[in-house]
This record gives structure tokens, C-alpha cells and sequence, in this order.
């Protein structure tokens, strides 16, 4: 064997046949197996999580994967977990543990762990760090390499330790970019505990001490199973002598911030550096400084008083929102900066994208959007609900063909109402609410619009006054959805007070009075007074005629109720005339697919059924289903009530078995779409039972 150097050297060099350990510079031996750095101690209660993407400690040499998450979730622990038993079991015969918050403190771990190992001896860091990875390279023992809250791609950037077969990494971090995978590296998604993991850790968390577990299940859900949260709630808990209920009870206090229910910094459980408020103020201010930058944190801000479980993404992009934004940074703010914006949030995990659903949402931890509303000004958080309000409306579409589009408008304008109860009611009703009530109404959800309408009626009270229009407004809302759900005698005597009400304040010929009539009209022939409702439908008529005009839909809308209820009354011959000319009259004004015009030839098919003219009644609504199911979508309640009567006159004409049947599909789809108790499943229900006892006799 022959060693030549030419032109000097720096280091010694070693030619050998083989090579099993290195000792670069080749001042001393060590002992194995070694460690370098503290993994963080166990905290109390751990529990171990299903991440099986991360193979056993025994497992999985030459490979790399990285624990991705928010803030809080328990990505350290895992890896110390992971690290801990790989150590103790001999799996590994070197574990490195290395804080790579930064650049220097990886280069400074390198270093130290390169003199511990003694393949540097110098004080170079640089140099020492390039010895430590040249190292591993070639070492033959079994090796591990933790980089925890690895803060950026960046700071890694020609440091991450060589993919060998005796090695193995894991890093964990917040981040979730494209440059953290490939290279034999696994990119696991770390989340908040499984509802089990919550509740067994609050039980090993109080141990003997289980009279504290009351409404802890509940207590989970609120603080969105965030192990973090969970911690040092629990903590509190103790020190305060409380028990999972009462801290309920303060969680649910506005008045009291999150900070003020966590231990103080210096008294918080398991090594925590940060309070739970103060856990994503390092995402946070990183997300200020990306590109676009300033603006990641405000659309936070935005979504921070919106459903944490979704929201459309459109909303992001809306008029308000952008003029918002351009306000706020004093530059213009585009649709793609604020897509960028939001990337930037999923990329530090503070929300998560969700493209691939339809339809397209971003999802955000509950704690996390509060924190982000605690941050703000009464004034800036006031502006801001306002302008979220604005938002939602202008991506709510007129007809709600979607029905989980619809939902899911509906839940965001729900969670905005919870957040910001009194801002919306500044002057009056925000238009949202009574958008959020008619979507409820109209989809048939009528339980829930008039739980919505009794509180908008309380809050609106006391924040505008018992006269203010929009009062008046929400309290004729209740009637109407009231009557619609059956209880129309008390509908009735609503509308009589409100009646009385309305003439005080606005005077006889108002508009709004006017709808009163009408709806009063409308509940009292529903509790069965038709020829009380048909005497005030026709001096409505001539009332709205001289007011609004013959063609206004409020108009045509009275002459439809008398329609209904002359036919009612025994003239069905008359009602279908009168049906015609609306019919006619509303194709003109309203134009062929507008809801009110649908309606006319749904009524119109139904009274010439009702007339004697069964095959024209089927003909009609086999038309009008295709178009209300082309308009309004296949489980909009008005295309149901269309197959409902298709399915009647098929029976009528002589097809009982063909209408038993579709009863059944009717039945099957309003119990889905509207309940099993709302009116019209009921009526479903009994045609069923009709249809079906008639094929049994044929």
C-alpha cells in the first residue's frame, strides 16, 4: 500500500481496503454508543399517537421523514418519543438531537457533536459541521439525527445529515413546502389528538381525581383535541381547584381571553416555553415577512370570525374582502396575492388548504382563530365583521342549487353571527341574518330558521328598539316561518300584534305593512278561515294595485294567494283561470325561470288536476319537473313538492302502483334533505301509506 500526498496537506489521510469506523483527525477513541444533545423529557401523560406513516424505532434505516404540523399538536414529542426508545433499546447506537430553530444553532450542534465524537478538535464551527456530516457519511453504527422545529427549508440548506443505510432523520416543523420532500425523505402529518387520545389523557391526567372529568368530552371539542391546549388547560384546572365544566364555563366567557386561562409563563406545565396565545406568534409574524408581504396575517384575521370546520375560499376574493385588504396595506391587493396569502397560512400549517374537496374550503383551529380575534381592536374586530358579512353575501347565490354549498354558507354566516352578535346590529340588521333566515326557510330547515328569527327578534330588540324596522322585519319572519311549520293560529295572532304595530309606525299603505296583511292572510287560511283569508286577499289586491302597481311581484303575489285560496274555497275552475293570466302576467314581468313564475305553473297544474283535467295535471308537472330540477336543483324542496304532485296525479290518472312507488323515493328524499318532523316528510309519510294501501286493495 502506498500513501503520497503532493502539493502538502491539511488534514492527516487514510487509504485502506475497507473502512468501519472514522475517527477524522485522529486524536482519541470513543466509547459508544453516544448522545448528543438533550432529547426533551417525556411529558406528563403522554400518549403515544397513531402516526403510522413513522415506522418502529427498529425500523426504517436509510430513510428520512418529516413531522409536519401547527404549532401544538405534539410533533417534539412524537420524535422524542420515536428518538427515546430507539436509544434505549440499542437500535441506534448515536442519537443527535438538534434545536434547528436556526442556522447557527444546527451548525452549532454539528460542531459540538463532531468534537464529542472526535472528528474535529478545532474551533471552526463551519468546519466542524462539514466533519460531522462527512462522518456520518461512513459511519457503520447505526445512527439517528432529530431536527426539531426545523424553522425553514432554508436553514437546512446543504446540512441535512447524507441518507446512508445505517442512518436515520427526523426532522419536525411547522413548515409543509415541496422542498421538505424527495431525497428519501416522508413528509407525516401531525394532527391534534383523536377524541379517545383526548379523553385519555385527561383521565391520566387527573388520575384519582375524577369528580374533575365532568363535561370533560365536552371540554375536548372546544379546545379542538389540541394536545398543547389540553396541557395546560388541565394545569390550570389543578391550580385553580376547578373542574373540566367550571373551565367550561370561562372558555365561554368573552370576557375572558385565552391568556388569562393558562398558568402564568413561569408556572407552566411540562418545560413549555410559550403560553397556547403565544404558540403560533412565531408562524405568524413568519407568515408577515413572506411574499405577499403583510398580507398572510390579515387574511388570518379574516378567517378567524368564520367556521373553523370550512370556508369557501371565494370569499377570500370577494369585492369586500379585497378593498379590505387594500385599505388595510394602503396598496392594491389582487385575487392572486390573497391566494398567495392563504398558501403561505397552509404552508405554516396555521390552516389548511383543502382544494381537492368540493367544494373548495380552507379549515382552521378553533384556538387558533381565537386568538387571532383576541389580537384585534373592538373597532378593527367591529370593521372586520362587517366585512366578512359583506363577503359572504356577495358569494350567495339567488337560487341555492347546491345544497352543500348552501350549508356550508350557511354554517360560515352561523359562526360570524356567534362571533359578533352586537357588531352586526350596529344600526340596524346586517342584511347577512335575514339572508341566513330565508336560506333556513326556503330550504325547508323551518325548526332552524325559527330559532334563528326568535333570537334575531331578541337581539335586534335590544340593540335597535322594539319599532326599529328591522325589528319588525325578523318578527314577521317568525310568523311566516311559523306558519309554514304548522302552527299557523299562533302565526295568525303574530301578524294581527305586528299588524297593529306596523300601522303605528309606518302608517296603512307602507310596503312592509302591506306584507303583513298578506302573510296575515296567508296563516289565517292555513288555520282554516278561507273565506276570512280570501276577503283580505281581495282588499289587499286593491290595495297593493293603487300602492305598488299592477305589475309589482309583491302585487302578483296577492293575486296568487286569492287564486288559492278560491280554489280552495270550492272554485277550482276559477282558480285555474285566475292561475292562467298569473302565469301569463309573471312569465311577462319575471321572466320563465324565476322562482314566483314556477311556482304559478305549479300551481296551475295542481288545480286543473283539481278541476277534472287529471292528464293535463301530469303533463304540466312532468314539464315543470325537469325545469325546477334544471333551476333549482334535485333536492331544492319546490322540485320535491313537484315530484310529490306528479307522483298524486299518476295515482289519480290511474297508476297507483307507479305512485306508491315514487311516494316511497319522495318519502326517502325529504326525510334526507328536509327531517323526519317537518310538514311536508309528514305529508310524504301519509301518501306513502295512501299509495301503498290502494296497490294492496288493486
Amino acid at each position: 500500500m502506498n500513501n503520497s500526498v503532493s502539493e502538502g496537506t491539511v488534514d492527516s489521510l487514510l487509504q485502506a481496503g475497507q473502512v468501519r469506523d472514522v475517527y477524522l483527525g485522529g486524536v482519541r477513541r470513543v466509547q459508544w454508543p453516544q448522545r448528543v444533545g438533550v432529547i426533551p423529557a417525556r411529558v406528563g401523560s403522554f400518549q403515544h399517537r397513531d402516526l403510522t406513516a413513522l415506522p418502529d424505532h427498529t425500523a426504517g434505516a436509510g430513510a428520512a421523514w418529516v413531522l409536519s404540523g401547527m404549532g401544538g399538536v405534539g410533533k417534539t414529542q412524537a420524535a422524542a418519543d420515536y428518538a427515546q426508545r430507539a436509544w434505549s433499546t440499542g437500535v441506534v447506537e448515536l442519537v443527535v438531537w438538534v434545536d434547528a430553530s436556526s442556522r447557527a444553532a444546527i451548525l452549532a450542534t454539528y460542531a459540538a457533536a463532531a468534537n464529542q465524537l472526535g472528528w474535529h478538535t478545532g474551533q471552526q464551527t463551519d468546519l466542524a459541521a462539514t466533519r460531522f456530516l462527512d462522518g456520518l457519511a461512513v459511519l457503520a453504527k447505526p445512527w439517528l439525527v432529530v431536527l426539531d422545529d426545523l424553522e425553514s427549508p432554508g436553514v437546512v440548506s446543504g446540512l441535512w445529515p447524507p441518507a446512508t443505510l445505517t442512518g436515520r432523520v427526523v426532522a419536525t416543523t411547522r413548515r409543509r413546502e415541496d422542498a421538505l420532500t424527495g431525497h428519501l425523505r416522508t413528509l407525516i402529518s401531525v394532527g391534534v389528538f383523536t377524541p379517545t387520545e383526548s379523553l385519555r389523557y385527561l383521565a391520566d391526567r387527573f388520575g384519582h381525581e375524577s369528580s374533575r372529568l365532568a363535561e370533560a368530552a365536552d371540554l375536548a371539542v372546544e379546545l379542538g383535541h389540541l394536545p398543547l391546549a389540553l396541557s395546560q388547560a388541565t394545569a390550570y384546572i389543578v391550580d385553580e381547584d376547578l373542574d373540566c365544566r367550571g373551565y367550561r364555563r370561562l372558555l365561554a366567557d368573552r370576557r375572558q381571553k385565552l391568556v388569562e386561562l393558562v398558568p402564568e409563563p413561569d408556572a407552566l406545565p411540562d418545560d413549555h416555553r410559550n403560553p397556547i396565545t403565544g404558540t403560533w406568534s412565531l408562524s405568524v409574524a413568519l407568515a408577515d415577512r413572506q411574499r405577499p408581504r403583510g398580507l398572510a396575517p390579515r387574511v388570518l384575521e379574516v378567517a378567524a370570525l368564520l367556521d373553523a370546520n370550512g370556508i369557501p375560499v371565494e370569499l377570500f376574493t370577494t369585492r369586500a374582502v379585497q378593498n379590505y385588504l387594500t385599505h388595510q396595506l394602503g396598496r392594491e391587493v389582487t385575487g392572486h396575492a390573497i391566494r398567495s396569502a392563504w398558501r403561505v397560512l397552509h404552508r405554516l400549517n396555521l390552516i389548511t388548504d383543502n382544494p381537492s374537496e368540493s367544494p373548495h374550503t380552507i379549515r382552521i383551529h378553533g384556538l387558533v382563530q381565537r386568538v387571532a380575534r383576541e389580537e384585534l381592536t373592538e373597532s378593527q374586530f367591529a370593521g372586520l365583521a362587517r366585512v366578512a358579512a359583506d363577503a359572504l353575501g356577495q358569494i350567495w347565490p339567488e337560487i341555492e342549487r347546491d345544497r352543500l354549498y348552501a350549508r356550508l354558507l350557511r354554517v360560515n354566516a352561523s359562526a360570524l353571527h356567534n362571533y359578533a352578535i352586537e357588531q352586526l346590529n350596529i344600526g340596524r340588521v346586517h342584511p347577512i341574518l335575514f339572508r341566513l333566515g330565508r336560506s333556513l326557510h326556503e330550504s325547508g330547515l323551518l325548526k332552524a330558521a325559527i330559532d334563528h328569527y326568535r333570537d334575531l327578534c331578541i337581539t335586534s330588540a335590544r340593540s335597535l328598539g322594539r319599532d326599529h324596522p328591522d325589528t319588525l322585519t325578523a318578527r314577521d319572519n317568525l310568523a311566516s316561518a311559523r306558519s309554514r311549520a304548522g302552527d299557523a293560529a299562533s302565526a295568525a295572532e303574530d301578524c294581527a300584534r305586528l299588524l297593529a304595530d306596523r300601522v303605528r309606525v309606518f302608517g296603512p299603505d307602507h310596503p312592509d305593512t302591506l306584507t303583513t296583511r298578506h302573510n296575515l292572510a296567508s296563516s289565517r287560511g292555513r288555520a282554516g278561515d278561507v273565506a276570512g283569508a280570501m276577503e283580505e286577499c281581495e282588499r289587499l289586491l286593491a290595495d297593493r294595485t293603487r300602492v305598488l302597481g299592477s305589475d309589482h311581484p309583491d302585487t302578483l303575489a296577492t293575486r296568487s294567494g286569492l287564486a288559492v285560496w278560491r280554489g280552495r274555497a270550492g272554485d277550482a275552475a276559477g282558480a285555474v283561470t285566475a292561475f292562467e293570466e298569473l302565469f301569463a302576467d309573471r312569465l311577462r314581468i319575471l321572466g320563465p325561470d324565476h322562482r314566483a313564475t314556477l311556482a304559478s305553473r305549479g300551481n296551475l297544474s295542481s288545480w286543473r288536476g283539481k278541476a277534472g283535467d287529471v292528464a293535463g295535471a301530469v303533463k304540466e308537472c312532468e314539464r315543470l319537473l325537469a325545469d325546477r330540477t334544471r333551476v333549482l336543483g334535485s333536492d331544492h324542496p319546490d322540485t320535491l313538492i313537484t315530484r310529490s304532485n306528479l307522483a298524486w296525479w299518476h295515482g289519480v290518472a290511474g297508476d297507483v302502483a307507479g305512485a306508491a312507488e315514487e311516494s316511497e323515493h319522495v318519502l326517502a328524499d325529504r326525510t334526507r334533505v328536509l327531517g323526519t318532523d317537518h310538514p311536508d316528510t309528514d305529508y310524504a309519510r301519509a301518501m306513502r301509506d295512501y299509495w301503498s294501501s290502494e296497490s294492496s286493495t288493486d
